[in-house]
């Protein structure tokens, strides 16, 4: 239960309040970093917020990208934050995966070579594949399922695309694909990618319902596509295209739904019922078009050219959600844990956040309504939780800035959020 608005203020102030405890080894006392002309803000600033914990340094990594450290003995807490200030830096951000397939692990700074910064992102299978949907560069390279996303979508600025910080370029909720697979006038909805029927039936938001729709494979998913007895599946060898999207020939069609060798010039097509009669259909030498895309799944926005999964959303529209314990266990939730964050102002930022976490007195991590309550208190309009415990990685110019609770170290993860670089605002030289 959320704590009343006149608790939570005095709790809040508490926690960050100058102490007489002893500060962690090594950590100096409290320093508020000066502070250089910024553009208006019509958030709380990240040091007037942080100003008063017992430890505080707050370093400009490149111009409009800032990083704040912050330890206070209340929690106790260690808390990094990267903060992306969509006025001065328009950031241009990978959602970065090991090699080239789903199944793949690597380390949040392996997947940070030569970056400004990255956060570990999405939770994953034991292969290392996302739980969640994953777009990189406008190709979805797994579907969604019933979790929501941090996407970037496109903006234009001098005829050239790029993502963005400000909104609505950046969004955070549930996610469905806009997709299509034609044959001249013939045309099936793509209802996923890559992910195989059992798994999208077991999952009522995978997109696996019905018997007119058809899922796609590329090679992101293994080095062969599922079979399905119940399924007709179309080979097809790409002609042109990128990842999301492009003209195909027919190779083949199995009616019997057998598995089929994948590689980056082949797409595999399997679908079922009315869709299995469709496929059908098709022969070797047909040209077919495809077109997948990752968008809201409400309202008509721009499909995302980047995006990570997460569990569960935090904040939405500047107050706490109101399904952020739904499906979410009490020990996952309410304990606290290591914990990785992202949100966006209203003001154009996006905060990246890592709470330290199974290490006291250094810090205890937090519960997911504390982390609320950090991401409300940065200023963030829309916040969702990422994967965390061992995996809660920072990383700002190639370094670890935080201390990974693994006693192993740094974990492999299944991919990352990565900032590559800072384009100008509009209007500038």
């Amino acid at each position: 239960m959320r704590l009343p608005t006149p608790l939570l203020l005095i709790t809040l102030l508490s926690a960050c309040a100058p102490r007489t405890g002893t500060v962690p080894a090594g950590e100096p006392r409290a320093t508020a970093a000066p502070e250089a002309a910024r553009p208006h803000r019509i958030e709380p600033d990240l040091a007037a917020v942080l100003a008063d914990a017992d430890t505080l340094r707050i370093a400009e990594v490149v111009p409009g990208v800032r990083h704040a450290y912050a330890w206070s003995s209340a929690g106790p807490w260690a808390i990094h934050v990267l903060e992306i200030d969509g006025a001065v830096c328009r950031p241009r951000i990978e959602a970065r995966m090991p090699g080239s397939r789903l199944d793949g692990r690597a380390r949040t700074s392996e997947l940070a070579a030569d970056a400004i910064a990255a956060v570990n992102a999405d939770f994953f299978t034991p292969t290392g594949a996302p739980v969640g949907a994953q777009v990189r560069a406008r190709e979805v390279l797994v579907g969604p399922v019933a979790r929501p996303v941090f996407a970037l979508s496109g903006t234009t600025a001098r005829g050239a695309t790029r993502t963005a910080a400000s909104a609505p370029a950046a969004w955070i909720g549930r996610a469905a694909l806009r997709g299509y697979v034609a044959r001249g006038a013939d045309t099936l909805r793509i209802a996923q990618v890559n992910r195989p029927p059992a798994s999208a039936a077991s999952d009522p938001g995978a997109g696996g319902g019905g018997q007119d729709v058809v899922r796609l494979f590329t090679h992101r998913f293994g080095a062969e596509s599922p079979g399905d007895a119940d399924a007709t599946v179309v080979v097809l060898s790409r002609i042109r295209g990128d990842g999301a999207g492009g003209t195909a020939v027919v190779q083949r069609v199995d009616t019997r739904g057998g598995a089929a060798p994948l590689d980056s010039g082949v797409v595999v097509v399997l679908g079922r019922g009315a869709a299995a009669r469709a496929l059908g259909t098709m022969a070797p030498g047909d040209t077919v078009e495809w077109r997948v895309a990752l968008v809201p799944e409400v309202g008509d926005g721009a499909p995302a050219l980047e995006a990570v999964g997460g569990q569960p959303v935090l904040l939405r529209g500047g107050a706490v959600a109101d399904d952020i314990r739904e499906g979410i266990a009490p020990s996952f939730g309410e304990q606290r844990h290591p914990r990785t964050a992202v949100g966006i102002t209203a003001d154009g930022r996006l905060l990246w956040v890592a709470v330290d976490g199974r290490q006291a007195p250094y810090s205890d991590g937090m519960s997911l309504a504390e982390l609320a309550d950090l991401m409300e208190r940065l200023g963030a309009r829309d916040a969702i939780n990422l994967d965390g415990g061992g995996s809660t990685t920072m990383v700002v110019r190639g370094a670890v800035v935080n201390r990974p609770s693994d006693a192993a170290g740094e974990r492999p993860v299944g991919n990352a959020l990565v900032l590559v670089g800072c384009d100008r605002p509009d209007g500038e030289g």
